[in-house]
C-alpha cells in the first residue's frame, strides 16, 4: 500500500480517528469554541440541568432507582411473614349475579330450571357476601343481586308451579282414556271457565 491509500487518513474516510479538542488557559478550546465568565461553552443554555456524574443517583421521570421495586408493588415478604395482599376472589358474586339473572328469565319460560337456579343463586350469593365481609371480596352489591335475583326467580317458579299443580288438579278427572276427545275437551272448558 501506498503512504497516500492507507485507511483513516482521507477526510472523507469513516474510520478516520478525531482526537478531542482540549480546552486552553485562555478560555477558548482548540476547535475555537470559546467560553463566557461562568466556565460555560458556547451552545450551553444555563436553565438546563447537565445529567448527573457516574455514581449520582437521581431519580427522573418517576423512575425507582436501581435496585428498588418498581411503584404500586410490595416489597417481597421474607420466610414466615405470611403473604403478599391477594387479589379478591369476586368469583362467586359475579357468578351469583349472572345465575340469578338466568333463573329469572327461565322462571317465566320453563319454571322448573328457574326454581333450581334460582337455589344456587342464593348460594352462590349468600357465600360471595361472607367472602366480601372477610375481606377476600369486593364486590357485595353483585352478590347481593344475586340474592336478589335468586328470590325473585324462586318466588315466581314457585308461584308458576303452584298455578300449573291446581289447573292440572282440575282437569286431571277430564283425561280418561274412556271420554271421547269432544267430552274431554268440554269437561276441560267447564272445569277451567268455573275457577
Amino acid at each position: 500500500m501506498s503512504e497516500q491509500n492507507r485507511p483513516g487518513d482521507r477526510p472523507d474516510d469513516p474510520s478516520r480517528v478525531y482526537d478531542a479538542p482540549e480546552p486552553s488557559a485562555t478560555g477558548s478550546t482548540a476547535a475555537g469554541k470559546s467560553e463566557d465568565q461562568s466556565g460555560q461553552s458556547y451552545g450551553q443554555s444555563q436553565g438546563y440541568e447537565q445529567p448527573p456524574e457516574y455514581g449520582q443517583s437521581q431519580q427522573q421521570y418517576g423512575q425507582p432507582a436501581y435496585g428498588q421495586p418498581p411503584q404500586g408493588y410490595d416489597q417481597p415478604q421474607g420466610y414466615g411473614q405470611g403473604s403478599p395482599t391477594a387479589q379478591p376472589r369476586n368469583g362467586l358474586g359475579i357468578a351469583a349475579l349472572v345465575v340469578g339473572i338466568l333463573a329469572l328469565l327461565l322462571a317465566v319460560y320453563f319454571f322448573p330450571l328457574g326454581l333450581l337456579l334460582g337455589v344456587v343463586a342464593i348460594i352462590l350469593g349468600i357465600v360471595g357476601m361472607r367472602r366480601v365481609s372477610r375481606g377476600q371480596a369486593t364486590n357485595r352489591g353483585m352478590a347481593i343481586s344475586g340474592v336478589v335475583l335468586g328470590v325473585l326467580a324462586l318466588l315466581i317458579a314457585a308461584a308458576l308451579a303452584l298455578f300449573v299443580a291446581s289447573i292440572f288438579d282440575k282437569v286431571s278427572d277430564c283425561v280418561d282414556p274412556n271420554l271421547s276427545q269432544a267430552e274431554q275437551q268440554t269437561c276441560i272448558q267447564d272445569r277451567t271457565q268455573n275457577s
